[in-house]
C-alpha cells in the first residue's frame, strides 16, 4: 500500500523510479492525471530512458484526451 511506497521513498531519499511509476498508476487509477504526470516527470528525472515511464506518459496524454472529449 501507500505505506510501504511511503517507506520506500524514505529508504532510497525518493530516487526510485518504479516507486514513482507506482504512485503515478495509482494517480491514474483515481483519476488524478496532474499528479500521474508529476510522478512520472520524476520517473523520467531519475531515468530519461525508462520504457514504462514513456508508455505511462503516453498513456496519460491519451487518457486526458479521452477525458476531455467525455466531458465535451
Amino acid at each position: 500500500g501507500e505505506k510501504a511506497l511511503a517507506y520506500e521513498l524514505l529508504v532510497n531519499g525518493g530516487k526510485d523510479c518504479q516507486v514513482e511509476i507506482a504512485l503515478a498508476k495509482a494517480k491514474i487509477i483515481q483519476q488524478d492525471f496532474v499528479a500521474a504526470e508529476t510522478h512520472i516527470t520524476q520517473a523520467l528525472s531519475i531515468d530519461y530512458e525508462n520504457v514504462e515511464a514513456w508508455a505511462l506518459w503516453g498513456h496519460v496524454k491519451y487518457l486526458q484526451l479521452d477525458f476531455e472529449a467525455a466531458k465535451g
